[in-house]
């Protein structure tokens, strides 16, 4: 007989706060790249 273990959820959704506070954000919108180098070679064509 096999037996198959439950795996646990990729992400807690449950720890998440329902409002979070201005730091919470502050620290999230440090952690995101801003996308500056990607633009910049959005135009040039390599071929």
């Amino acid at each position: 007989m096999m037996v198959i273990q439950a795996a646990r959820r990729l992400f807690d959704w449950d720890r998440l706060e329902d409002s979070p506070s201005l730091q919470t954000i502050r620290r999230l919108l440090a952690a995101l790249p801003d996308g500056k180098s990607k633009v910049g070679n959005a135009g040039k064509s390599y071929g």
